[in-house]
């Protein structure tokens, strides 16, 4: 496997993690369980980090395409979006409900994203290297 495979890898591994510790903390309820929470937060930074610097290595050895770029800038804009909606239903006590709706509904639209920004900058990448 290459290195590049094996980040891909990785930060499929650390969506699915997200998406678990996320339904289990919808499952618990409020006062999130701490573990459930922190776990739930780490990985969602640990994955926006680690494809980061994926794609930060993959644009050092050629230069991304503007489609790449577009990938990059949408689920990155949607990462913010989760974490800043998340930020808010852990933050009050009671959310307000376009909060938790958006939060509900982002994970599906930031995971097409991100599957599509995956393909198109690293599995392209791999590709074109073999």
């Amino acid at each position: 496997m290459s290195v590049t495979q094996s980040r891909v890898v990785v930060a499929g591994l650390l969506f699915v993690f997200i998406f678990l510790f996320g339904f289990l903390l919808t499952r618990a309820g409020k006062p999130y369980p701490t573990f459930l929470f922190t776990i739930h937060k780490l990985a969602a930074v640990g994955a926006a980090v680690w494809v980061g610097i994926a794609i930060f290595r993959i644009n050092q050895v050629a230069p991304l395409s503007q489609m790449q770029v577009l990938a990059i800038a949408v689920t990155g804009s949607l990462f913010v979006l989760m974490m800043a909606s998340g930020g808010v239903i852990s933050a009050v006590k009671s959310a307000p409900s376009i909060a938790v709706t958006l939060h509900h509904y982002l994970p599906y639209l930031t995971l097409m994203s991100s599957a599509w920004m995956i393909y198109s900058v690293m599995v392209k990448e791999v590709a074109a290297a073999t």
